[in-house]
């Protein structure tokens, strides 16, 4: 059980996203790897 706030909601929420890549992210392996889920988004972006 997780409590608190997640942060790639939060990342995807701040760049106005669907959260849909926080919730495969949160099922990975890598679901601790913010730097690299924000870099991932913020390029999305451009």
């Amino acid at each position: 059980m997780e409590w608190g706030y997640n942060i790639p909601y939060f990342i995807t929420g701040m760049l106005n996203l669907h959260p849909r890549e926080a919730i495969k992210i949160r099922s990975s392996e890598n679901k601790d790897d913010f730097v690299k889920f924000y870099d991932q988004m913020v390029q999305e972006e451009s």
